[in-house]
């Protein structure tokens, strides 16, 4: 950068102040269960589970297999789907079949799910819920 060397503490220097928020994670779930929101994630690595704690993982793609894990308000699910090994079309597929899955679980329910995917940089089978299902 103009021919300065910086180093990590003096770019460091310049950054605003760490923002605490105390017990943010509490106060967003009970956000959530204010609004009996629930969150399903399509996740389609399983490293991605592993970047969160205190929510419930599950690898079947029935609706029998994730509708426990949505039941409660509040509650997120992670549904590994293992897509980054598919190619599109079966990716595409899946998703569907789980957006399908999840939609009609919410309709049962007294408040929304959301769907979330979290997919790699290609988005394979990244779908507009609504509009494909």
């Amino acid at each position: 950068m103009g021919g300065q060397d910086r180093n990590a503490p003096e770019i460091a220097g310049r950054w605003p102040p760490l923002r605490v928020e105390p017990d943010a994670r509490a106060r967003i779930r009970e956000a959530h269960r204010r609004v009996r929101r629930r969150i399903a994630v399509l996740d389609d690595d399983p490293t991605g589970s592993q970047t969160v704690h205190d929510v419930a993982i599950v690898t079947g793609f029935s609706p029998e297999d994730y509708r426990p894990c949505l039941a409660s308000p509040g509650s997120t699910c992670f549904i590994l789907t293992n897509t980054r090994s598919m190619d599109a079309s079966q990716a595409a597929a899946l998703n569907h079949e789980l957006g399908r899955g999840i939609l009609a679980i919410g309709d049962e329910l007294d408040g929304p799910v959301h769907i979330v995917s979290r997919s790699d940089s290609t988005l394979r089978g990244h779908l507009s819920w609504r509009t494909q299902l």
